[in-house]
């Protein structure tokens, strides 16, 4: 499946391959939640370093995206780190980051996926 999750600890890591659909992330999201395995104190890292589709999403596909995750924010302490893998994404995650601050979420872009990592579990500024 393009959109699945896997749970490492606190760590809850969404992952995106190749094409798949925003109703695809929103099915893998609230698979995650319903997980029993689903930790308290969750941190949440989307992985898009393989994603086929992200390049082809309009403004509007990543203003929702962003707008149901601040939504589900509360169950992963407002945080979302992303692993964007290539400058393209990279910076279409950052215009994420912004879309999801307005919904009380903080978001934060990076090329790799131990950079993500890190910084869910405290260990960059």
């Amino acid at each position: 499946m393009p959109a699945t999750y896997e749970i490492r600890g606190q760590l809850v890591h969404l992952k995106l391959e190749g094409g798949y659909t925003t109703q695809d992330v929103k099915r893998a999201m609230e698979e995650a939640l319903d997980d029993p395995e689903f930790p308290n104190g969750a941190l949440l890292l989307m992985d898009v370093t393989r994603s086929t589709s992200l390049g082809e999403r309009s403004t509007e596909d990543l203003r929702d995206m962003a707008g149901y995750l601040a939504r589900l924010s509360p169950h992963f302490g407002a945080r979302l780190g992303i692993a964007a893998g290539s400058r393209l994404h990279y910076g279409m995650m950052r215009m994420a980051e912004v879309y999801s601050e307005t919904g009380g979420m903080t978001a934060r872009a990076f090329l790799t996926f131990d950079e993500a990592s890190n910084w869910l579990l405290g260990e960059l500024e």
